[in-house]
């Protein structure tokens, strides 16, 4: 039998079995779509509950460890958490990304902890024997002692010249703390560090402390530090850290690369004295609002300046880039490359404008409040020059 459609088509018309045969698929393609429909659902219910869990994790930590009122920054609410996840989660290039999946798990826990702060609490209250504290003392010289002596003969004559202040206890455990007691990486650190100081400020200054009355023998040292561009910040962040303050990546604030150097030696070394700062380690925060420099960036200055970082006696735990211009990512992916592995997989970048920013720093818990900037990105001055004059009145008193 045939039928005729509408447009006049002729098509054979099924029998019985045909049409039993036509039913059947039909139903096994509705039990086959309705399986998936079901593993789709049941895919997103655990997608779901995943995410909650790790973010009322994440609560939870940040409520374990809710700092005095006085540290100013704001514990974030549970949408603040969801804009921190998507910082922390995201690195500025595939660089960093791939870096931190080839890391070892542990290792992976160690970078987020730092990032997130959630360690800070116990790293204070981690317990440091005598015992154990001369045992990285001797482990700490036996890594020095293989280091060739080619590669440090700064360390060499302040250890002939002024033994007595490279072999302080309290001096060369800021180091063994910068590392977490790792010897090799603390000898590392230790060497490159009077290599440094050796450049910034010569031989005969290599047994002592640097006091700002050092820096205010050269105009445009003393220019550059009072210029703010590099300020400590009058709270710290929601895990209790001290936070490091960089204003437009320091730049058109000196006339040499050793005005800045020395500035910035100064001030990481000066909060590198404090056992606190030692165990929970710093932030640097760098606000790139406002406009690009003019002249450029001077990336040599910018190298110079991650040695720097890398030879004080101080744990840098995380690094977030405030930028509100394209040109900026350029700067943070080639800065990156300049730094250690170690901070390089620990930068984040803040896209967005003043207002954006500080909305993302309040959901790190970071204290925006804090931040020496007006809303439209100027710089403020007022508790820098504060912190100047009780650095200079401290170093007065001292003996």
């Amino acid at each position: 039998m045939i039928v005729e459609d509408d447009e006049g088509i002729i098509y054979p018309y099924y029998n019985e079995q045909q049409q039993l045969q036509q039913q059947q698929q039909q139903q096994q393609l509705q039990q086959q779509q309705q399986q998936q429909q079901l593993q789709q659902q049941q895919q997103q219910q655990q997608s779901m509950s995943s995410a909650n869990q790790g973010r009322s994790a994440m609560m939870q930590n940040q409520n374990m460890m809710a700092p005095p009122s006085s540290m100013g920054a704001v514990p974030p609410n549970d949408d603040m958490v969801c804009a921190a996840m998507c910082i922390l989660l995201c690195p500025p290039h595939e660089g960093i990304a791939r870096e931190y999946h080839e890391l070892p798990p542990m290792q992976q826990s160690e970078v987020w902890n730092d990032l997130t702060g959630n360690q800070a609490a116990s790293n204070l209250q981690q317990e440091e024997s005598p015992e154990m504290i001369q045992q990285a003392f001797r482990a700490l010289m036996e890594q020095v002692e293989k280091i060739p002596d080619s590669q440090k003969s700064a360390f060499v004559f302040a250890m002939n010249t002024y033994p007595q202040f490279v072999l302080d206890p309290a001096f060369l455990l800021r180091f063994l703390r910068a590392e977490r007691f790792d010897p090799e990486l603390t000898a590392e650190r230790l060497v490159l560090h009077f290599t440094i100081k050796q450049e910034l400020f010569g031989n005969e200054k290599l047994g002592r402390e640097i006091v700002l009355q050092d820096l205010q023998e050269d105009p445009d040292d003393w220019d550059c530090m009072e210029r703010g561009f590099l300020q400590v910040l009058s709270k710290r962040d929601f895990s209790g850290r001290l936070v490091i303050f960089f204003y437009k990546a320091i730049s058109g604030c000196y006339r040499r690369r050793e005005n800045v150097l020395r500035m910035a030696w100064y001030m990481y070394n000066k909060v590198a004295q404090s056992p606190e700062n030692q165990k929970v380690g710093v932030i640097n925060l760098v606000y790139n609002i406002g406009g690009f420099p003019e002249g450029g960036m001077d990336y040599e200055k910018s190298r110079r300046f991650g040695q720097v970082i890398k030879s004080m006696p101080l744990r840098v735990e995380g690094m977030f880039v405030c930028l509100d211009e394209a040109p900026w990512l350029a700067v943070v992916e080639a800065f990156s490359m300049m730094v250690t592995k170690f901070l390089r997989i620990r930068l984040r970048a803040l896209p967005g404008s003043h207002t954006e920013c500080m909305y993302q720093l309040m959901s790190l818990g970071l204290p925006q409040s804090a931040l020496p900037v007006h809303q439209n990105s100027q710089l403020r001055l007022e508790y820098h020059r504060k912190w100047l004059q009780e650095q200079h009145q401290q170093e007065r008193e001292r003996p």
